[in-house]
């Protein structure tokens, strides 16, 4: 388990990749240029089987010290790549990147989560709060305009 630079942001985009996820370059894209931008705010940790990425998550550190953000940080993007699953990894994932965000001051963890990580966060001592039910629209281009009568 180790926390990625931007190089390694690589093995965080083939767990993305593995795990279904169609935007896997896009998301590499704009972490790079968060971890660029705000060094100190964003963490990505990786947890490796054999030498290749199999799980992953980003911690969120409030930027500016512990007391921006009133000390909260936030656990996001936890992924495993579906054969390793059931291993422990993302467990772990979630164990180092809470290990960081105490180590930088943060005094609370949030995450939001899908019902599947519920049971693992739950063992952890996250309790619930809220819910939410994501919803989707795909959008798709308007077809082009007939041209204008002459």
């Amino acid at each position: 388990m180790r926390s990625v630079d931007v190089a390694g942001l690589a093995d965080y985009e083939r767990i993305s990749r593995e795990s279904g996820r169609k935007d896997s370059a896009a998301e590499r894209t704009r972490l790079a240029r968060t971890m660029a931008e705000q060094p100190d705010g964003m963490q990505v940790h990786v947890a490796y089987r054999d030498g290749a990425p199999v799980s992953g998550g980003r911690l969120y550190l409030p930027v500016g010290g512990a007391l921006e953000n009133h000390g909260a940080a936030e656990l996001a993007g936890g992924r495993t790549v579906p054969r390793h699953r059931r291993q422990g990894l993302f467990t772990a994932t979630v164990l180092s990147r809470i290990s960081a965000a105490v180590a930088a001051g943060a005094n609370t963890l949030w995450v939001d989560a899908l019902p599947t990580s519920a049971p693992i966060l739950g063992k952890l001592g996250f309790t619930p709060v809220t819910w939410t039910q994501p919803y989707v629209l795909a959008v798709t281009p308007a077809p082009p305009a007939p041209p204008a009568a002459a």
